[in-house]
C-alpha cells in the first residue's frame, strides 16, 4: 500500500495470541451469562414486578415500552401530585402514545401504589433511587 502502515502478518498474530491468552486466564470480572440467541454475554438484569391492582397491565404495558419499571419501583417518593406530573410529562415532553382515560387509569394506578418510599436497599440505608425533583 503505498503510503500506508504495512504491519506483517506475525505481529498481528502475536498481539491476536496475547489477547486471547489474556482473556483465557484473567479472572472473570463479572457474572456474565451467556443466554442470548446470538451467544452474546448477557449481565444479570434487576426484575421488577409492579404491585397487582387495577392499572398494573396498562403500566407494564406503556411505561415499559420506554423505560424499564426500575423508575416506577424505586423512585424517591412521589407524591400523588408528582406522580400526575411524571404521566403528564411523558405524554408532553416525550411523546407517550396514551390517551387520556389511560393517563387517569395510569396516574391512578401509581398514586394507589407508589407514593411512600420505597424502602432502602437491602442491607443499607440508601434509598434505591433518586429524590424527585420539583417541576415537572
Amino acid at each position: 500500500m503505498p503510503g500506508g502502515w504495512k504491519i506483517p502478518a506475525v505481529v498481528l498474530i502475536v498481539f491476536a495470541a496475547g489477547v486471547g491468552g489474556y482473556v483465557a486466564t484473567r479472572p472473570d470480572p463479572s457474572p456474565a451469562v451467556t443466554t442470548a440467541k446470538n451467544g452474546l454475554a448477557q449481565y444479570p438484569q434487576a426484575e421488577f414486578t409492579l404491585a397487582d391492582g387495577e392499572g398494573k397491565g396498562l403500566v407494564q404495558a406503556y411505561c415499559s415500552a420506554c423505560h424499564s419499571l426500575a423508575p416506577v419501583i424505586t423512585h424517591g417518593g412521589y407524591d400523588a401530585e408528582e406522580w400526575a406530573k411524571t404521566v403528564s410529562k411523558m405524554r408532553k415532553q416525550y411523546g407517550a402514545p396514551i390517551d387520556d382515560g389511560t393517563a387517569e387509569q395510569i396516574t391512578a394506578y401509581l398514586q394507589e401504589h407508589y407514593t411512600a418510599p420505597p424502602p432502602p436497599l437491602e442491607g443499607t440505608n440508601n434509598p434505591p433511587y433518586s429524590t424527585p425533583r420539583a417541576g415537572g
